[in-house]
Parts: C-alpha cells; sequence; structure tokens
C-alpha cells in the first residue's frame, strides 16, 4: 500500500487501524490471540474501518488480507466486503464485478443470500428493478430463513415504489411490518406503507393508519411532524378542508424541518382556496419559504398564486403567472395546467382570439396519458372562444368532439346541448332541432332535460312552428315543476300564444306568471299582458297594467 493511493488524512487513518491490529494503540494482542487468529484480527479490524465508514482504508486493508491470506477460510467475506466498500462509494459496476467473481468461489456458497441482496441493491441503484427483483427473490425462495429475508422484502417494495406501482409495494413493505416488526427496515416500511397508501389515493385507509400510529404515542418529533402533514394530507383530499388546515398547522408546529413546514403551508394555502378563503389564502402564501420546496412543489404554489388573482378578479395578473409558469416549468402536469389558465383568463378579459391559439397550443402538448377529462375542458374552452368569435362551424366540431370521446353522460349531454344551441344561433334550424331529439331519445333522464325542452321551444317560437312551442314549454312546466327555467317557460308560453295572436291564453299564462313569480322579465311580461288585455278589449286592465310597467323601469 502507498500513500499516493489515499489523500494524507485517510493514509493517518490507515495507519491508525493498522497500528491497532497488531496491539500499539492499547488492545492487548494477547487478548485477542486467546479468541481469533491473526488473519480473524486483520477481518476484524477491515470491518471495523468499513463501519466507520473509511471504505477505501477497509479497501487496503482488505488486499492486504487477501495477499497474505490467499487460502482463508473468510476469503469470500473478505472479497464480499470489498465489493460492499465500493457499493457505499457509489462504484457499482466494480462492485458488481466483485460480487459476480465471487459467485464462482465454492467457499462463497455460505454467503449467497448476502451476495444476492448485494447484487439487487446494485441493480437497484441502476433502475434495473426488474433484474433486481430476481435476487431479492432467490432469497426468499431458495433461503427462506436468511437473515437478508426482511431487507429482500423491504427493497422488492422499493422497486415497486420506484416504478409507481404502489399497489405490490404496499404488499411488501405490509410483510416487512406485520412479519418482521424487529427488524431495522420495520419502521421505514410503515412510513413507505402510508406514502403508497397515499398515491394510491386510499385516503379513509391512510387516515386509519396514521391515525393509529399517532395513538402509539412514543414518537420523536419529526416523525409526528411526517405522521401529521399524511394525515392532513388524507383530509384534504377528503374534502375535510377546515380539519386539515388543523392537521397541516400542528405538523408545522412539530418540526424544524423546512421542507416539511414549507409544504404543509402550502397545504394550509390549497385548503383555503377549496373554502374560497381567498385572503386568508393570500396572507398564508405571503408567509411561506418557497426556496425550501422542490421545483414540483414551486410550481404548484404559483398555480394557488394564479387561482387567488382569478378569483379575487386579478385576471391580467393570473394570466401573467401562467404564462411565467409555461416558459419555466419542466412538469407536463403543470404545463399543461398554465395553458388552460392562460387561455381561461384571455377568454374572461375577452381577447377570444389569444385564447383560441392558447387552447389549441395546449392540445398540441397533451399526451397520451393526459386525462380525458382534462382534454375536455380545453375542448370546452376552445369551443366557447370560437363561438365568442362568431366561428359556429368551428365551434360545433369542437363540441362534436367531446360529445364523441367522452365516456361521462352529463359531458355528453352537455356538449350535444353546445352543438345544438350553436347551430340554433347559426340560423341552422334543422341541425338544431335533430340534435335536441337526439338528446330526449338517447338520454330521457339527462340533467339537462328540461333545458333541451326549453331550447325546443325557443327554436320552434323562431320558425313561428307555435304548436310545437306550446307543446315544449308546456311539456317542460309539466314534467319539470321545479326547473330553474320555470319562469322563463312560462314567459316564452306567454310570448308564443300572443304571437299566434291566441289574446285570451296569453292573458291567462301572463297572468300566472305575474302572481307566481318575482323576476327580471317582469316588465316584459307585464307590457305582453297589457298588449292582451288591449287586444281583448280590456281597455281599463290595459291601462292599469301598463301603469305598473313604469316604476319597474327606474
Amino acid at each position: 500500500m502507498t500513500i499516493s493511493k489515499f489523500s494524507f488524512g485517510n493514509f493517518l487513518v490507515y495507519a491508525a487501524y493498522i497500528l491497532f491490529a497488531i496491539g500499539i494503540l492499547g488492545a492487548p494482542i494477547g487478548a485477542f490471540a486467546q479468541e481469533a487468529s491473526k488473519e480473524d484480527e486483520a477481518l476484524f479490524v477491515a470491518k471495523k474501518a468499513f463501519d466507520d465508514g473509511f471504505y477505501e482504508v477497509s479497501i487496503g486493508l482488505l488486499d492486504r488480507f487477501l495477499k497474505n491470506y490467499p487460502t482463508s477460510e473468510k476469503l469470500a467475506n473478505a472479497e464480499l466486503l470489498i465489493g460492499r466498500c465500493f457499493f457505499q462509494q457509489g462504484k457499482y459496476l466494480q462492485a458488481l464485478q466483485r460480487f459476480e467473481s465471487l459467485l464462482k468461489l465454492p467457499a462463497a456458497r455460505s454467503s449467497y443470500d448476502a451476495l444476492f441482496y448485494w447484487m439487487g441493491e446494485v441493480h437497484f441503484k441502476g433502475n434495473s428493478f426488474n433484474k433486481a427483483r430476481e435476487y431479492y427473490l432467490r432469497i426468499m425462495r431458495e433461503m427462506p430463513h436468511s437473515t437478508y429475508v426482511p431487507a429482500a422484502y423491504y427493497s422488492l417494495g422499493w422497486c415497486y415504489f420506484q416504478e409507481n406501482k404502489f399497489k405490490d409495494a404496499k404488499e411488501y413493505f405490509t410483510v416487512v411490518e406485520e412479519k418482521y416488526p424487529a427488524s431495522p427496515q420495520a419502521m421505514d416500511a410503515s412510513f413507505k406503507i402510508i406514502e403508497s397508501l397515499y398515491n394510491l389515493k386510499e385516503y379513509a385507509a391512510l387516515k386509519e393508519k396514521v391515525s393509529g400510529y399517532l395513538l402509539q404515542g412514543n414518537k420523536d418529533s419529526s416523525s409526528t411532524a411526517y405522521l401529521t402533514f399524511y394525515l392532513a394530507e388524507a383530509q384534504f383530499y377528503s374534502d375535510n378542508f377546515d380539519e386539515a388546515i388543523i392537521h397541516y398547522t400542528n405538523a408545522i408546529s412539530y418540526t424544524y424541518d423546512e421542507k416539511i413546514k414549507a409544504l404543509s403551508q402550502s397545504g394550509v394555502i390549497w385548503s383555503y382556496l377549496k373554502l374560497k378563503r381567498y385572503q386568508e389564502a393570500e396572507d398564508a402564501l405571503s408567509h411561506i419559504k418557497i426556496e425550501s420546496l422542490e421545483e414540483k412543489s414551486q410550481d404548484s404554489l404559483m398555480l394557488a398564486k394564479a387561482l387567488i388573482m382569478v378569483e379575487t378578479n386579478r385576471t391580467n395578473e393570473a394570466k401573467n403567472i401562467y404564462d411565467s409558469l409555461i416558459h419555466s416549468t419542466a412538469d407536463q402536469g403543470v404545463l399543461l395546467q398554465a395553458y388552460l389558465g392562460k387561455a381561461d383568463a384571455l377568454y374572461n378579459l375577452s381577447s377570444y382570439a389569444q385564447a383560441v391559439s392558447t387552447y389549441q397550443e395546449a392540445l398540441t402538448k397533451t399526451k397520451e396519458d393526459t386525462s380525458s377529462e382534462f382534454i375536455e375542458k380545453l375542448h370546452y374552452g376552445l369551443s366557447w372562444a370560437l363561438l365568442k368569435q362568431g366561428e359556429f362551424k368551428e365551434a360545433i366540431k369542437e363540441f362534436q368532439k367531446i360529445a364523441k370521446d367522452s365516456e361521462d353522460k352529463i359531458v355528453k349531454t352537455s356538449a350535444l346541448c353546445q352543438i345544438g344551441d350553436a347551430y340554433q344561433d347559426s340560423g341552422e334550424y334543422a341541425s338544431a332541432q335533430k340534435t335536441y331529439d337526439k338528446i330526449i331519445n338517447e338520454y330521457p333522464d339527462s340533467l339537462y332535460s328540461d333545458y333541451v325542452q326549453y331550447q325546443l321551444g325557443m327554436l320552434f317560437l323562431k320558425t313561428f312552428n307555435y304548436d310545437g312551442a306550446i307543446m315544449a314549454f308546456g311539456t317542460l312546466k309539466k314534467n319539470f315543476p321545479e326547473s330553474k327555467l320555470a319562469d322563463d317557460a312560462t314567459y316564452a308560453l306567454g310570448l308564443t300564444y300572443f304571437q299566434s295572436q291566441d289574446y285570451r291564453a296569453a292573458r291567462d299564462v301572463l297572468e300566472s306568471f305575474r302572481k307566481l313569480y318575482q323576476s327580471p322579465l317582469a316588465a316584459q311580461t307585464l307590457y305582453l299582458l297589457g298588449a292582451s288585455l288591449y287586444n281583448l278589449g280590456e281597455y281599463d286592465s290595459a291601462i292599469e297594467v301598463f301603469k305598473d310597467i313604469i316604476p319597474r323601469l327606474f
């Protein structure tokens, strides 16, 4: 061994271990001689260097051991330890080569469990999870009584966790927790179960698991903060936002960890947003240390800030935040949210042409794993922006894509309603009627049934099909007495009778409207009622009605 292989500091450490081995540092060599051979002593010192984290020193001592004791029964132990030194130094290829060469030695058979485990760990570090699993499973199948079995189960869980296969990960972590509670991996396995449940969105199970741990007590402050944070997350995603705020706040008070604090503060902000308490959300935002968050969490916080701007009528500021995120984020989900937010902001600012181009650009950024719900939102926004520009045909095409691709009946019928309305607004009444009829026939129990009846009535009224209009408005009033469109339908029915010159029926309907509804349509209703009375020759009554209109105009 030469000094050139080490720093001077490591050389001093190496020298200290050599001195320790020969007894100069006060370890009585006689005591070692009574209990172990010289080679055991040499291996002991090398292992001590490894345990103390002096891996280069340990390699030097182990190389010396192999040179001095080439026929030792401890040869496999020394080779395995050298491989582990390389592993701890991040020299995974050298570690793997050492382990693979050791497999060829007959003397290594008793160490196969350790070899398989560390070979698995090398492949895990290289993200070769399938290969890593092979070695962990060999331990469990071929050496079920090995002390490495709990660690193999734990590492198997980690393989699946890294691949986002959280259900499988949870199963293996649960084995460690339940079958090997005294193992060094048991506590970490419990925490990984919590994270797996969180990623599986099994929030009820997550609440139960975390609450159970917290009730056990005897947790240090960092563990309590970690558990409380996940309890807050479970409450948040269960829509219990007030409870979430309480637990996020508790997590903040339990820890000095700036990351946990910042994540909890971010949770508080989003909880306030969900509760529509925008001023409190903005106040909380001003106290968070954004630099303590990872990039993805920082992006999420910027989305929260933009949402605050939207909800407090600072639309232009929101647009600027979304625009900044589009140019800075590396996260696909955040990017699409930013595109949608920017497009919606442009729409609300009446910049419809820019909104159209932004929705269209966002659609080019979607991928196969983009949720259909999100894509529908983009198509919806694009459709409405096109409508605002008077591009009815293009708008209809977008609505048709939604109606065709969506698996949600509510979304389908909503899109079909928009198609019918667009046809009606563009004067294509036959196509509009065909679309409304399709909704009535294919989705008779739709939430939009009353709306469709109303729009059909209006279509018939526009095309002077008074009988059809009377039937449509009458059906709405009869079948949907609690409809929010009941007053509009009653007024429209009165208007239909008036235009068809059935003034007596118009009078009766409009009189009932006057008694039943407090509506913005009151002035128009009174005018039609007065006109109907006039045409019936009931002049005194007509005058009284017309007089009643005047105060409503001011």
